[in-house]
């Protein structure tokens, strides 16, 4: 897949989120985005208490700087302010990605997305608690 297909794809994903309700959260310098979090509205699980943090992504280049670190932390709290307890990540495969996730708390999710797996067989699931979710819910 190009770049040119992976790009409308991810601009496609961004509208979706957004038309239904979601949060895209991006980092620009110089006019480009070079990190970016997708954080659909509609919660899930047994209890409606995980939020799917479809989407984030630091440009190689713009790594190691805590872009990623940030954009996870503002999804946690948009996810909170909505009502939920959970962020739900279907993490890549790669061990750079996973060193990532399990880094700012993440581990096994409690409960499994079973679309996300259809999707993305080789994906690993995760969930972060989100810290002091009650009172984030009355930010």
């Amino acid at each position: 897949m190009g770049k040119a297909v992976k790009e409308e794809i991810v601009a496609e994903d961004f509208h979706n989120c957004i038309r239904s309700g979601g949060c895209v959260i991006a980092a620009e310098l110089n006019g480009k985005i070079i990190a970016f979090a997708a954080l659909p509205r509609e919660l899930f699980g047994s209890k409606s208490l995980y939020a799917d943090l479809m989407q984030l992504h630091v440009s190689s280049e713009h790594r190691k700087y805590g872009l990623g670190r940030k954009l996870f932390a503002m999804s946690a709290a948009q996810a909170a302010r909505w009502g939920a307890d959970k962020l739900y990540i279907s993490a890549h495969s790669a061990k750079e990605t996973q060193a990532f996730y399990r880094s700012v708390g993440c581990v096994d999710a409690v409960e499994i997305n079973k679309h996300h797996v259809e999707l993305e067989p080789y994906d690993v699931q995760l969930e972060y608690v989100i810290a002091n979710s009650k009172m984030n819910k009355r930010n």
